[in-house]
């Protein structure tokens, strides 16, 4: 008879983040930010929809270019949003991470790609408005992620891409969104899956 797995852990889907962080060894924990403790996809359709009098929402958006409710942007156009300081008015905070994160301040790196502005202004939004303690790494968007040496810990992110690269212990994606859509920066993964933060 094999060993049943605990209830906070079903087969590849990870239920409570929590309670498997504090049943793994681990050393430090290392977190993406948008689409992953923020809802980057949604205040960015919530922008667009100011702008063009529309209704999208994030769970519409499967490519990073947003093509799928804005055909003709571009990718700068996609960063100068991101970098737009009213992003972070529009953005909020995906249910329970936050909480995550301040449960676990002490073990956690926040890890976010962006244009110079982006980074300038995630810091002013988690460190100058919400006074988190973690520590933060902002890369430029032509480093790769796997840079980071988290050998001895775990590795939360939504795009296989990044998780792939990586040499954490542990490897988790986050799912914003508990469906079947097949995201440009979501295929091919065979890993842990994780799709709230409790």
């Amino acid at each position: 008879m094999g060993i049943r797995n605990p209830w906070y852990y079903n087969g590849n889907v990870v239920r409570d983040i929590k309670r498997w962080v504090e049943n793994k060894e681990s050393g430090g924990i290392w977190v993406d930010v948008d689409g992953v403790i923020i809802h980057s996809c949604q205040a960015i359709c919530d922008m667009i929809n100011e702008k063009q009098g529309t209704n999208f929402t994030g769970d519409e958006v499967l490519s990073w270019n947003f093509k799928e409710i804005c055909p003709n942007l571009s990718s700068e156009d996609v960063e100068d949003i991101f970098a737009d300081p009213t992003f972070f008015q529009h953005v909020q905070w995906i249910d329970g991470a936050l909480d995550f994160l301040k449960r676990y301040e002490d073990k956690i790196t926040l890890v976010t790609k962006g244009t110079q502005e982006n980074i300038h202004n995630k810091e002013i939004f988690f460190f100058d408005q919400y006074k988190l303690k973690v520590s933060f790494i902002g890369l430029t968007l032509d480093q790769s992620k796997g840079i980071i040496d988290m050998s001895d810990g775990l590795f939360i992110d939504d795009c296989t891409y990044n998780l792939n690269e990586s040499n954490a212990k542990y490897k988790i994606m986050f799912k914003e969104y508990d469906d079947d859509k097949e995201r440009e920066w979501q295929k091919d993964w065979n890993g842990l899956v994780m799709y709230k933060w409790l």
